[in-house]
């Protein structure tokens, strides 16, 4: 390849040093060259600082850096730092975690620079322990499907990409803007989202995976996706895309079945199946409410499902109505399936 432009790998991490040195021998074994990799540290307490240092004195295109006090903790805060950082103009969000295959980064840089795009996405295989013990990808990516395909998979809650499958350019990240730093949970699809309503030209770039996301189940994972704080970010998340949705009419119209579906099942039926009843009605209040939708459905819904917490009232007096609801509140998913 004749041009060889600089390619931004940015990595937050916390207490990772048993695992970051994987994914930092995965960077190194790129056959692309031009590449920096900015490792920042959200506060660990492990060995990582050792371990970086001992990267560093190998190859000086690693990079060391701790968030500042300026920047909210979390992962988001430290990518959004290693951003301002990095002089790529080209960027990768990587996990501390995952794993690049060797020809990833040069087949990227060929995609984007080939089709000029602002964007493009690659799959993602799954492992545990090593690659190939476990036969899923993170999703399919169809060659062809539009940003608003896409849109319709994210408000499907059908992630179609994993965070480290996309590659941006910079000048349209820095348009359409950094990671939302008050999440703690769903900020890969309010950004993806978010990026979408941009317009951006995106390629998928290659049929197979090139990175490999490392899956750890654990009741801990379980726990939290049911915890309050998780159910606040999921809805800060769906707020902040719809603020940007309301200023695209043309996608709205395209999306506006899927996203009141979005909605009624994240802000209504899932805090309630998790113990929240009362959470959906502070949403019922909003102003302003949710472009397109009505504060009477939305009460109705919400009515309908807390009533059918109780069996006999679901099966002998709400019967039908209830499946029917049910068949209305359906999110299509082939997510790690």
């Amino acid at each position: 390849m004749a041009l060889q432009p600089l390619v931004s790998i940015i990595i937050p991490t916390f207490n990772r040093a048993h695992l970051l040195g994987e994914t930092l021998d995965s960077v190194l074994a790129q056959t692309y060259a031009n590449w920096e990799c900015l490792v920042v540290d959200d506060g660990s307490t492990d060995s990582t600082a050792a371990l970086l240092n001992a990267y560093i004195a190998k190859d000086s295109r690693f990079q060391y850096h701790k968030r500042p006090d300026s920047h909210l903790p979390g992962g988001n805060g430290a990518r959004n730092y290693g951003f301002e950082l990095s002089t790529g103009g080209y960027v990768i969000f990587f996990d501390s975690d995952d794993l690049l295959l060797p020809n990833a980064l040069e087949a990227r840089v060929s995609c984007i620079v080939t089709h000029s795009a602002d964007m493009t996405v690659s799959e993602s295989g799954v492992f545990k322990r090593e690659i190939g013990d476990r036969d899923t990808v993170w999703n399919v990516i169809p060659q062809g499907t539009t940003p608003t395909d896409f849109l319709i998979r994210f408000f499907n809650v059908d992630m179609p990409w994993q965070t480290g499958g996309v590659t941006w350019k910079r000048s349209f990240l820095e348009r359409c803007g950094l990671w939302h730093t008050r999440l703690i949970a769903w900020q890969d699809w309010e950004l993806h989202s978010r990026a979408l309503l941009y317009e951006p030209k995106l390629v998928v770039c290659g049929v197979h995976a090139d990175n490999y996301y490392r899956h750890l189940s654990s009741d801990g994972i379980a726990t939290t996706f049911k915890s309050l704080a998780y159910i606040q970010s999921m809805a800060t998340a769906i707020i902040s895309v719809s603020n940007d949705l309301i200023k695209k009419p043309d996608a709205y119209q395209e999306l506006k079945s899927h996203y009141a579906v979005l909605v009624y099942y994240m802000l209504i039926k899932r805090p309630i199946i998790f113990g929240y009843v009362w959470f959906p009605l502070r949403y019922l209040f909003k102003v302003p409410f949710f472009k397109g939708l009505s504060r009477a459905q939305f009460f109705k819904i919400y009515t309908i499902e807390l009533l059918a917490r109780s069996t006999k009232i679901k099966r002998y007096i709400l019967g039908d109505y209830y499946k029917k609801q049910q068949r209305y509140l359906t999110l299509t998913s082939t997510h790690l399936k």
